[in-house]
């Protein structure tokens, strides 16, 4: 069955899990099987302009931690050369601890699921997770 995430116009942001509330960050997303997730939106009208978004494969998840360390790293580099802008701080539009923190989670959840239950991943996983729901 495809998996999909719950892309909401409205609020620019996809479901978390649960269908408790919104996020704009792929990590903290909710992933639901297609009839779930056309059960849970049936209620909403053309206004919330709902979408689903098939789940990238793990190959994917892959591609995204890399262009999120990418453009992190390419922001820091910057910094190195230039210092700091006069305005928007140092990095700019760039939250380069956020980009690295999600670049970190999606690897640690890559290596984790390879890794078995029992893997200290776990303990880092839920610790980049509260991060990124605290930056929020």
């Amino acid at each position: 069955m495809n998996k999909v995430l719950i892309w909401s116009g409205e609020h620019n942001a996809y479901w978390r899990p649960d269908a408790a509330g919104y996020t704009v960050r792929l990590s903290t997303a909710g992933i639901y099987d297609r009839a779930e997730a056309e059960r849970l939106t049936s209620h909403c009208g053309p206004e919330k302009r709902i979408e689903f978004e098939v789940v990238p494969s793990l190959n994917c998840g892959a591609l995204s931690a890399a262009h999120l360390a990418a453009e992190a790293t390419s922001e820091l580099l910057r910094f190195h050369r230039e210092g700091p802008q006069l305005l928007g701080g140092p990095f700019g539009d760039v939250d380069v601890c956020t980009n690295l923190a999600e670049a970190l989670l999606i690897t640690a959840r890559i290596q984790r699921d390879h890794a078995g239950p029992d893997s200290d991943l776990n303990q880092l996983t839920g610790a980049l997770e509260r991060y990124l729901e605290w930056e929020v």
